[in-house]
């Protein structure tokens, strides 16, 4: 699930109002991947991975507790959230523990391609063909891994 720079803000905030402790912060990422597979001069198989990952640091004075999770519903945030908060409240305090630095501001990310975001397995098989068709004039056995 990619998430664009809205969603991810929303889902930020939202993880950080259910917070009840001195500090908390809040780590979100999600993808989208595809692949096929080329071997012995053909496609033999192919992939598709997506998916959401959050974490939780939360403080009260120097004791410390996180808890992750990969759900984006209301509930499992909450949850998330009591459980880094519960954490930390049992936790011994850290002699090491410092606050985390204030807001962050972040360049926009470069690495996201709308284009590749489109393509379909059929799509890499196709490239891949250049790959078997490359190995076949050379009288090689052709193999990749595209992503």
């Amino acid at each position: 699930m990619i998430l664009s720079e809205g969603e991810a803000r929303e889902l930020g905030t939202k993880l950080l109002s259910y917070s009840r402790a001195e500090t908390a912060v809040a780590e979100i990422s999600g993808w989208s991947r595809l692949n096929v597979r080329l071997a012995c001069n053909t496609v033999t198989t192919d992939g598709e991975d997506e998916g959401f990952h959050c974490r939780v640091e939360s403080s009260f004075g120097k004791r410390r507790g996180e808890a992750a999770g990969n759900k984006a519903d209301p509930n499992d945030l909450a949850s998330l959230v009591r459980r880094s908060e519960e954490v930390a409240r049992v936790s011994p305090e850290d002699p090491e523990f410092l606050p985390p630095p204030g807001a962050e501001t972040y360049p926009p990310a470069k690495g996201y391609s709308p284009e590749a975001a489109r393509l379909s397995a059929k799509d890499l098989a196709e490239q891949g063909q250049t790959v078997l068709a490359a190995a076949q004039a050379k009288r090689v056995v052709g193999a990749a891994f595209l992503e």
